[in-house]
């Protein structure tokens, strides 16, 4: 699957199945259309966690094909519940995710699904998969803020 964590405006965006680079910075509605434009996937990453800088607001407004509904650096269970039964009531499809920073975090949370040949069997088989969810230690918090920071100081 070709990829890409696309930065916008407004929050992250993820495509999944991507035949080109979409370009970041852009709004919202203009990455799914990108997205769209190529056929591929939109992801939306930790929908509802208000400790997070940037967060996409709108979700109705984008109608992303899955969103995140366990994300294990979310820190309160609150804003991974709320995406659930966001993705319930809507009908989108549920996805989860690690956001790994470090290799402790690898592994934490993860997805069983059958293999799969195109987009339509990837999104057959993940309604159907097994999801193993465990939270990051609060520690990886931290210990992001100064990665980041050495990265810019020694740049």
């Amino acid at each position: 699957i070709i990829g890409q964590e696309i930065s916008t405006r407004e929050g992250e965006i993820i495509a999944i199945f991507l035949k080109k680079k979409i370009q970041p910075g852009l709004s919202a509605e203009e990455t799914i259309k990108e997205i769209k434009k190529q056929s591929a996937l939109s992801y939306i990453p930790h929908p509802f966690d208000k400790l997070r800088k940037k967060r996409l607001l709108d979700i109705a407004a984008i109608n992303p094909d899955i969103i995140e509904v366990f994300n294990a650096r979310t820190l309160q269970d609150k804003h991974n519940d709320e995406a659930k039964q966001y993705a319930l009531q809507h009908n989108i499809q549920a996805g989860i995710g690690s956001d790994a920073h470090f290799p402790t975090e690898l592994g934490k949370t993860y997805l069983e699904m059958k293999a799969f040949r195109s987009k339509a069997e990837f999104l057959k088989n993940l309604k159907q998969a097994i999801l193993h969810c465990r939270k990051s230690s609060f520690f990886v918090h931290p210990l992001t803020k100064l990665k980041k920071l050495q990265s810019r100081l020694f740049q």
